[in-house]
């Protein structure tokens, strides 16, 4: 799991994924890579589980992605966002 870097700590990130989550949640947008429904009320109690849901970047910010452009973002299941950032690492 990636944590820390450019555009994902501090008080600005937070606010911003905190406002696409709950976007997301509003219109119940299911996981951008397998397409099955996120729980987003599941998410707020064990926001660190695999199934949870999580905020990814669409372009990712080691291929010059906006870390904090609300257009860049998915949802997506950790598990799931995890699984892609390591077949990017390949790349």
């Amino acid at each position: 799991m990636v944590t820390g870097g450019p555009g994902r700590t501090g008080s600005r990130w937070v606010r911003i994924r905190r406002q696409f989550m709950d976007w997301a949640e509003q219109n119940q947008v299911p996981c951008m890579f397998c397409h099955r429904p996120i729980d987003y009320e599941f998410t707020k109690l064990n926001p660190y589980h695999r199934m949870a849901g999580t905020a990814n970047h669409i372009i990712p910010l080691a291929r010059g992605g906006d870390p904090r452009d609300l257009a860049n973002l998915a949802p997506a299941h950790r598990h799931c966002n995890c699984r892609d950032g390591r077949s990017e690492e390949r790349l």
